[in-house]
C-alpha cells in the first residue's frame, strides 16, 4: 500500500456479544438473529457490516470516519432478522454486485476496499492523490475457487492524508475481539466474566456503560458524625419523604483517616443525594461529598471458541490511541514555538540561529575596520 503517512488501528476480527460462531477449515462464518441481546437490522447479500457497542446494534460500514470503518464481516445472505456472515476466508459473494465494481486504483479489482461513499459497500479505487482525510481498508480479494469467488481478508486499515489534524479523536471504546488468554495489555481486557473496574483506570470504559451493567460503588464522605468498623457490611440508605428506604447499598469498607465509606450497590440503584443524610443501624449521617469509585462491564457470553486447539477468549479496547496526522508538505503564515524547535541533527535551532547571528555580526564589524 503506498505512502500512508500515518495509520490508525481498524480492529479486524471484531465480535459482538451472543453471537454463535462455526469454523471450518477454509472460512469463519457467524450466524446472526434477533432477540440474542443487539440490534440486527435487514442487511443485502454483501454488505459489509460492523458492530456498534454504544447502541448494541450492527450497521453499514463506511470508510468515511474511523468508526465507521470498522469491519465485522461481509453479509453472505441476509434475510429479516438474520444474517449469515463471514468474518473471514472463503465468500460467495454476490456476482451482481462485483461486477458493478469499477476497476483501476490501488490493487486494480483483485483487492476490494471499504467504500467511502457507499455505506456497506466495496470499491476497486482508492485515489490518495485527493485532499484530505481518507480511511483506506482492505477488505476482500477477488479468488474464484470452488463454490466461492472471494476471500474476506478485513487487513488493518489505514488513515491517510494531507490534512492536518490535532484534535484528539473520540475514543472508539468498547470493541470486542476473541484471543487466546494472557493477551490482556493497556488497551484490551480480557472480559470472559463481570469486571468490576476503577472510574479513575478506566474513564472512557465506565463513560460507554456507566453504572447500568451490574455492580458498583460509591466512596461516600461522612459531614457529620465518624465512620466506626461496625458499619462493614451493614445496610445504608436514604428515607423518601413518606419514610421509604432509598439508595440502598451495603458498607463495603470504611476509611477512618478521611471519614469515608465505601458503598456496594446494584445497577437498578441510584446514587446517595448529598442534601439528604444516610443512616446506617438507624443513625443518621450527613454528607460532604460523594463519588463512583467502581462499575462492571458485563462479560460476553459464548466463549467456546478455539483456534488450532487454543481455546479463544474476548476481550474489549479500553481507549483508542490517539494520533496526529502530519503531511509531507506544510505551508504556514506564522509558526510560533515556546519551548527548543528540533531540526535534523541541531537539538535547538532557536540556540544555533543566536549563535550565527553573534558570529555574523562579529564578520561585519571586521570588514567594516578595513
Amino acid at each position: 500500500m503506498a505512502d500512508c503517512s500515518s495509520t490508525t488501528n481498524q480492529n479486524t476480527r471484531v465480535f459482538a456479544p451472543h453471537v454463535i460462531l462455526t469454523q471450518d477449515t477454509r472460512r469463519l462464518v457467524i450466524n446472526l438473529k434477533s432477540g440474542e441481546g443487539y440490534t440486527l437490522p435487514t442487511f443485502s447479500n454483501g454488505d459489509v457490516i460492523r458492530y456498534d457497542p454504544t447502541d448494541q446494534s450492527y450497521k453499514k460500514s463506511k470508510a468515511d470516519t474511523a468508526e465507521n470503518a470498522e469491519v465485522f464481516g461481509v453479509v453472505e445472505s441476509g434475510t429479516a432478522g438474520a444474517a449469515t456472515v463471514v468474518v473471514s476466508g472463503s465468500v460467495k459473494y454476490p456476482s451482481a454486485r462485483l461486477s458493478a465494481i469499477v476497476d483501476g486504483g490501488l490493487g486494480g479489482k483483485d483487492i476490494l476496499f471499504l467504500d467511502e461513499t457507499v455505506a456497506g459497500g466495496l470499491t476497486g479505487t482508492i485515489n490518495l492523490s485527493e485532499t484530505g482525510i481518507k480511511i483506506v481498508k482492505p477488505v476482500m480479494q477477488v479468488a474464484p475457487h470452488g463454490e466461492f469467488n472471494g476471500i474476506v481478508v478485513n487487513y488493518v486499515g489505514y488513515k491517510t492524508g494531507n490534512a492536518v489534524g490535532g484534535a484528539l479523536p473520540s475514543p472508539n471504546v468498547a470493541g470486542v475481539i476473541f484471543a487466546k488468554e494472557g493477551l490482556e495489555t493497556d488497551v484490551w481486557i480480557q472480559i470472559d466474566s463481570d469486571r468490576l473496574l476503577s472510574t479513575d483506570s478506566y474513564p472512557y470504559l465506565y463513560n460507554q456503560y456507566g453504572i447500568t451493567n451490574g455492580a458498583w460503588k460509591e466512596k461516600v464522605t461522612l459531614g457529620s458524625g465518624s465512620v466506626i468498623s461496625g458499619m462493614v457490611g451493614k445496610q445504608i440508605y436514604q428515607l423518601s419523604s413518606g419514610g421509604a428506604k432509598q439508595n440502598v447499598g451495603t458498607v463495603d469498607s470504611v476509611d477512618f483517616a478521611n471519614n469515608t465509606i465505601t458503598i456496594t450497590k446494584t445497577s437498578s440503584v441510584a446514587t446517595m443525594d448529598i442534601n439528604r443524610p444516610v443512616y446506617v443501624d438507624g443513625i443518621p449521617y450527613s454528607l460532604s461529598g460523594t463519588a463512583i469509585t467502581h462499575f462492571t462491564v458485563p462479560k460476553v457470553q459464548a466463549t467456546q471458541i478455539s483456534q488450532a486447539g487454543t481455546r479463544l477468549v474476548p476481550y474489549m479496547k479500553i481507549y483508542e490511541p490517539a494520533s496526529v496526522t502530519i503531511p509531507s508538505e506544510l505551508t504556514i503564515n506564522q509558526l510560533t514555538v515556546e519551548n527548543a524547535m528540533t531540526l535534523g541533527n541541531i537539538a535547538n535551532l532557536e540556540t544555533k540561529i543566536t549563535e550565527l547571528e553573534t558570529k555574523i555580526n562579529l564578520l561585519n564589524t571586521r570588514v567594516s575596520a578595513f
